[in-house]
């Protein structure tokens, strides 16, 4: 019956992918661009529905 431990194999393929994204520079600035472009995002979206809750009726 499989476990949801971490066996020490698995342990070393975690650590080894975290000092992967740390190392490589294509990884490492390809994910640094998504969360950018995640966040920018988010924060346009978030702006978007507070300037519609906010609006005056008359326009101004």
């Amino acid at each position: 019956m499989p476990t949801l431990e971490l066996t020490t194999q698995q342990e070393g393929k975690v650590m080894n992918l975290w000092q992967e994204f740390l190392n490589d520079p294509v990884i490492f600035i390809s994910f640094t661009g998504l969360a950018i472009v995640i966040g920018l995002c988010i924060f346009y979206a978030v702006y978007f529905m507070y300037k519609v809750g906010h609006e005056q009726p008359d326009g101004k």
